[in-house]
């Protein structure tokens, strides 16, 4: 009951649109089980279960540095990025992180037009399901650092919960 207010007054924060603009206490729980799921498949590099959780394309900003030749495009392939994410896996803090801290749920709409890796329905707007760790904590390297927070992101096509890309902030 207290998670379900937790949950209910986060989303709230967050502007889920939904019925009651809240993020359901069972879409909690399914996007947990999802990404436990995730979580594993990555930790066994099992690619069929990755596909099978994930979009073709995937957006992700953090892998690709943009070539001034052409256009940045942060779509890439799901199998682009896994072995972008398999060859920087043992030097990244993201991944230590995930092992060892608690993440959390935020629900966003920032796509209000469409993406190029998901068909969505006329005048409809994009939900994107985020979870969030704390990568650097502020003045973790020193006086005056910024922190850091890695987020993926999945979105629901139809009842299941699908990889959508992974970003940082800053």
């Amino acid at each position: 009951m207290i998670l379900s207010i937790l949950v209910s007054i986060t989303c709230m924060v967050h502007g889920q649109e939904s019925k009651n603009n809240q993020l359901h206490f069972m879409d909690t729980v399914e996007l947990g089980n999802v990404w436990g799921r995730f979580k594993k498949a990555l930790k066994y590099r099992d690619i069929h279960t990755l596909h099978e959780l994930s979009l073709k394309t995937v957006r992700c900003d953090i892998f690709q540095v943009a070539d001034i030749n052409r256009d940045y495009n942060p779509f890439i392939s799901l199998d682009t990025f896994l072995s972008q994410f398999f060859h920087a896996q043992p030097k990244l803090k993201l991944w230590s992180v995930m092992n060892t801290k608690k993440y959390f749920i935020r629900v966003e709409q920032p796509y209000r037009f469409p993406q190029p890796n998901i068909k969505s329905k006329k005048g409809k707007q994009l939900v994107v399901y985020e979870i969030w760790y704390n990568t650097i904590t502020p003045n973790e390297y020193g006086d005056g650092s910024e922190g850091m927070q890695n987020i993926f992101e999945f979105v629901k096509v139809g009842k299941n919960y699908k990889f959508f890309g992974l970003s940082s902030i800053p």
